[in-house]
């Protein structure tokens, strides 16, 4: 078991952990958002939220030619499983649309 860690830069310790053990023998849908207008990472387990930080005046510019990792990071710690569907959104999702999607997949799986 361990912990949901996601990040938008880590080398810049712009990072979310959050503090739920996920079993990892088990299905979990994780979501993050992040808000460009208040610079907030906001990360959800299973549809609810589970960590949310804002990063005031550390402004984060994504770079459209970096590279996009998931389940590694900068310290090449690899995640142990299995990673289906993943989604990317042009804008930041609401708390009650990571939910639906959530359920959606939820009843779906």
């Amino acid at each position: 078991d361990s912990c949901v860690q996601w990040g938008a830069n880590f080398l810049e310790n712009m990072c979310v952990i959050g503090s739920t053990q996920i079993s990892t023998d088990a299905w979990h849908h994780l979501a993050m958002t992040w808000e460009e207008n208040t610079d907030a990472l906001t990360v959800y387990l299973d549809g609810r939220l589970e960590q949310r930080t804002e990063f005031a005046g550390r402004q984060y510019t994504p770079n459209p030619d970096s590279r996009f990792f998931i389940g590694w990071n900068a310290y090449k710690i690899n995640f142990q499983g299995d990673v289906d569907q993943v989604v990317l959104y042009s804008r930041a999702l609401s708390a009650e649309e990571v939910k639906a999607d959530y359920e959606c997949a939820h009843n779906a799986a």
